[in-house]
């Protein structure tokens, strides 16, 4: 079996595919979309597998691809087709495309170091009964306090180990799991009440919902303070209803805390953030909760568009005139 990849380099001279063995303890692994280390010349590149295949006609001798660094596809379907879109039309390489759409975790760039994550948390090993019998003959406050907070709690955070945990890990009572957690954690003080809509508000709602299972465009034009995010938040609270998506896009400027706590307060943590103010690490775990599907919302500035989304119900694009949706940079 063969892959055909495209590498890392963004130069013209080498945007088109090459084509790679597949060793055999890959086969039954490598898909279509995945990241793969590749040897290419006298370096060891990175590069997205475009298309596998049985048979290989040219006489050039092959190499074999090194690594697969990603288990499931980072780019699906639609992206490889809408990356081979954006190339075609804006004149820059079929990698730049495709790297657009990704977080820099993602991107395929060699030497990236940014991990998941995972911070300690403390479990109960024995059922209640267990427990409580233990700790009616446990002459420890430090262990006893631990046990009826985790009977509570269910889990504890920890930070270090000490004396009274390694004990109860030792008499098999706890154990320690590490647990991935997201960098960024938006906590809202307030809770948004939903407005009351005026007359021309409810109708520009209505419309749109009322054609919601239709690919439709809609001018919205309002002057500031005239209240068009409670109407976009009107829109997407009807949208994801149906278990679909929504994707807010607003320029960077815009991007302030204000909007994002609106959003927070008013939808909780159904909301997943992108926009070049977060860490790299923030923008990777945002990502991925898009992509492990535990978000309906999107709110970002314009990469946002790229969100690997699924059954995605509405777009709305904020301030749509502003120069800041156009990349100065290829593509």
């Amino acid at each position: 079996m063969y892959a055909e990849v495209i590498i890392e380099i963004s130069a013209k001279a080498v945007d088109k595919v090459f084509t790679y063995i597949i060793p055999m303890i890959l086969k039954e692994k490598i898909k279509v979309g995945a990241r793969v280390k590749v040897p290419f010349a006298h370096q060891v590149l990175e590069g997205f597998v475009l298309k596998i295949k049985n048979e290989y006609k040219d006489n050039y001798e092959l190499k074999e691809i090194i690594e697969l660094i990603d288990e499931e596809p980072i780019l699906n379907k639609e992206m490889l087709k809408l990356g081979n879109e954006i190339s075609k039309k804006t004149l820059c390489s079929l990698i730049s495309a495709y790297q657009a759409m990704l977080p820099k975790a993602l991107k395929a760039k060699n030497n990236t170091n940014i991990k998941i994550k995972k911070e300690k948390y403390l479990y109960l090993l024995k059922k209640e009964e267990e427990i409580k019998k233990y700790i009616s003959t446990c002459h420890y406050n430090g262990q006893i306090e631990i046990l009826n907070k985790l009977l509570k709690e269910k889990k504890i955070h920890i930070t270090k180990l000490d004396s009274s945990i390694k004990t109860l890990i030792k008499n098999g009572i706890i154990d320690i799991k590490l647990e991935e957690v997201y960098r960024l954690n938006y906590q809202s003080d307030t809770n948004d009440k939903q407005v009351e809509l005026n007359e021309e508000q409810k109708s520009v709602v209505n419309k749109i919902i009322d054609n919601k299972n239709i690919s439709k465009t809609y001018l919205l034009y309002g002057i500031t303070g005239s209240g068009k995010t409670e109407v976009y938040m009107n829109i997407i609270e009807e949208i994801i209803k149906d278990d679909k998506s929504a994707i807010l896009l607003v320029p960077e400027i815009s991007l302030t805390p204000q909007i994002v706590e609106r959003f927070m307060s008013r939808f909780g943590d159904d909301v997943a953030i992108l926009h070049s103010g977060l860490s790299d690490g923030e923008k990777y775990d945002e990502y991925r909760k898009i992509l492990k599907k535990e978000v309906h919302i999107i709110v970002g500035a314009r990469s946002a568009i790229f969100a690997p989304v699924t059954s995605l119900g509405v777009i709305i694009i904020d301030e749509e005139h502003s120069a800041s949706y156009k990349q100065d940079n290829t593509p």
